[in-house]
Formats: C-alpha cells, structure tokens, sequence
C-alpha cells in the first residue's frame, strides 16, 4: 500500500518539532482536502517546544462597526437646522461667510427698527379706537403691519444663525451609501478616526446632533457633533476623515484572541480547537469582523471549546508541510 506523499510531509514535518507519540510520531488522522477538518495529534513534548497556550472561547456583547468616509466641519446652525457653508472651508469662504454674517446683523437691525415703529402705529391706533377717533379698521391695519414686520424680523434672524459659525464646535458629516441605511444605527454614537479606520492621528467620538440627514445622490449624509472643545490637535476643518459607525448587526457573539485565526492562501479562516488530551480539530470559521486583538466568530464554533493561540501558526505550518 502506498503512503501518500502528504501524509510523509506532515508526520516528518511534525517530528521535526520535536512531535513524539506513544505510537511514534506525532500524526494528522484521516487526512483530507486542505479545506475540510482535520484533527491533529500532538505529543506533551512537541506542545512544549511550540510553547502552545490555549484560551476558550468566549460569548460578548459586541458592536459591529463599520467604516465610511467622512468630513470634519465647523458646526453650522442650531439643533434641527443646518448649512454646509463650504465643505473645504479655505480663508476664502470663511470671508465671504463674515461678509453675509455682517450683511445679516444689518438686516437683523433694520427689522427690528421696524418693528418697534409698528408696535408704537398700533399703540396709537388702539388708543384712538378707544377714544373713538379711529375706526377699528386702522387697528387691524396696524396689527397687520405688526404681524409683517414680526415675521421679517424671524426670518432674518433665522438666516443670521445658518450663517453663525461657533468656533468651538465641530460636526463630522458622515457619507452613508444609501444601501446601506436601512443597516446603520443613526441614533448611536460614531468614531471620528483616520480615513483608513486606525486611530492615530484622529480619535474622536460624535454623536447624533440631531440635524436632518440629507442626500446626494446615491449617498445619505449624516450629522454628527464632535465631543470636544475647539479644533483638535492634528484636525484642520474641512479635513477628511473616516468615521467607525455602529451597525444594526451588533449583538452577542462568541469571540476568540486575534492571533487564534489562521488563514490558507484563499483566504478561508480557521481556528485549531481542543477535542481531546493533546488532540486538536482544524475548523473553519466564519470571522464578522476584528476588534483589537479579538476576533469576533459569526459560524464555525459552538462556543464551549477551547483553541490554540500562541503556536497556532506554527501547528498550522506543520500539518501542511511548510513549518519548522
């Protein structure tokens, strides 16, 4: 009977390591296509020279995130109301917006001349009325006027606070494919971050300001206020960033140290977990996403096993021939 070559590659590959069995050599037990599982039995000696540690599967509670491009801007309006004067925000535009915020005081001041002189016309003619020297119609004429002036006024203060900039308060516009909408948690919080997801230069958490989202074209722009006073260090307005958003498919998850999962070249992941005394089954997993050194496993583990960490790579080049 022949022996197949894959089978001679692992077991010399194994007792290199220093694998010994009670039978011989360490061995892989029915071994099969690469992508299939595989158990693996190892020696108390071969596990001391990988210096193999082990940690057990865990269940959490977990956020899901996930990254979408963003822009950081000066904070413009109040809650519920807001203008993007100039998404690069250069010296230019911030002029000509100190010019309209000028232009607007103005208007603001003329109205509320106005208004006063209206309010004094009605004064007189509800006095007249009362004397009978006027009629009621010149009341309702100057309450008219009244109700006019009052409405110019509201709308030119209403105009003045789109155009009111606060310095000390920065919004983070977060562009959401609008495929994507119906998937995102607009009511939690957002990690204002570097464009590539790291949190080097930029580390920042924003929450929802409550200003309506709007669109352009097959993106949905979200609002969102940054938790910090002035600009930040390393931040300039107008700047690009990436912003981590919490996904409606957070929620409990079994969870394993990063350095657990092993990968093949088609890049199926896998995890090596504890079935028997220094025996262990070669799984395939499903991985939902990485946080830090945590993996979080959607498919794959039943979530009572325990699994290699320190080593994994190691037993993983083993059985395939290419470890040490």
């Amino acid at each position: 009977m022949k022996i197949p070559i894959a089978f001679i590659l692992i077991a010399n590959a194994l007792a290199l390591t220093g694998f010994a069995d009670i039978a011989g050599p360490s061995k892989v037990s029915n071994p099969v296509a690469e992508a299939a599982l595989n158990t693996i039995r190892i020696s108390p000696e071969g596990e001391k020279s990988l210096r193999l540690k082990l940690a057990r599967v865990t269940a959490e509670n977990v956020v899901i995130e996930s990254l979408y491009p963003a822009k950081i801007l000066p904070y413009v309006g109040s809650a519920g109301e807001l203008v993007i004067s100039d998404e690069t925000f250069t010296p230019t535009s911030k002029h000509a917006i100190t010019q309209k915020q000028i232009a607007a005081d103005e208007k603001i001041a003329v109205q509320k001349a106005k208004l006063e002189e209206a309010k004094k016309s009605l004064a007189r003619a509800e006095k007249l009325a009362g004397e009978k020297i006027s009629s009621q119609r010149e009341v309702e004429q100057q309450q008219a006027l009244v109700a006019t002036a009052q409405a110019s006024l509201d709308a030119a203060i209403k105009e003045r606070r789109f155009l009111g900039i606060d310095s000390d308060t920065f919004a983070a516009v977060v562009k959401i494919y609008a495929n994507d909408i119906s998937n995102i948690d607009t009511q939690a919080d957002v990690r204002i971050v570097d464009p590539n997801g790291a949190a080097k230069n930029i580390d920042l958490v924003a929450i929802p300001s409550g200003v309506k989202s709007y669109s352009e074209g097959s993106v949905v722009n979200l609002i969102y206020k940054l938790q910090t006073q002035g600009i930040p260090k390393n931040v300039s307005a107008g700047q690009s960033a990436g912003a981590l958003v919490k996904t409606k498919d957070s929620g409990r998850f079994l969870c394993v140290p990063g350095n657990s999962i092993i990968a093949d070249i088609y890049g199926n992941d896998y995890v090596y977990v504890k079935v028997a005394e220094n025996t262990y089954a070669r799984k395939r997993v499903e991985v939902k996403q990485r946080l830090g050194n945590k993996a979080v496993i959607s498919k794959g583990l039943k979530g009572d096993e325990e699994v290699i960490t320190d080593g994994a790579a190691e037993v993983f080049g083993a059985e395939f021939g290419f470890g040490k």
